[in-house]
């Protein structure tokens, strides 16, 4: 069986600190688990719904799957630094004022809410996410080729 590169990039890109995302080799699928929910369940002696359930069952398989032979953590957000993927994307522009402007602009306080403002005002808009979607496959390939999963394009 094989996975769908997109379906990886998905979850790369919609990342949140709350979710971890596994690749089931025995599925073919990936499982996602909110660890705030893990957490409440394994402390509540109270009887939980049957997703809740069912998702700290799964979560109990993935933590004692210790060599990770069924369950893959998929590429967290250190594997992605999306502030790599920023100031890649800004040093291959050819104009340089623009490259000056967006790193600026990445180089503040609330960094990635000015960059992104910026790419706006610079009309990069698709550009930028047509080159992270890019590198954010190039690293899903790279992942599923580490840990010996076949993929689909």
């Amino acid at each position: 069986m094989t996975i769908k590169i997109d379906d990886i990039i998905e979850q790369l890109d919609f990342f949140d600190p709350d979710i971890c995302s596994y690749y089931d080799r025995k599925q073919c699928t990936i499982i996602s688990i909110n660890t705030g929910d893990v957490e409440y369940a394994s402390f509540t002696d109270s009887d939980l719904p049957d997703w809740e359930e069912q998702n700290y069952k799964i979560y109990q398989e993935i933590q004692n799957d210790i060599q990770q032979k069924r369950f893959v953590p998929l590429p967290d957000e250190f594997d992605l630094h999306e502030g790599k993927i920023i100031q890649d994307y800004c040093l291959q522009l050819t104009n340089h004022e623009q490259t000056n402007r967006l790193l600026c602009a990445f180089n503040v306080h609330k960094a990635f809410r000015k960059f992104k403002n910026q790419l706006y005002r610079e009309k990069l808009e698709a550009d930028y996410y047509q080159y992270k979607y890019q590198q954010i496959k190039a690293i899903a390939i790279n992942w599923c080729k580490e840990n010996k999963i076949k993929f689909v394009d």
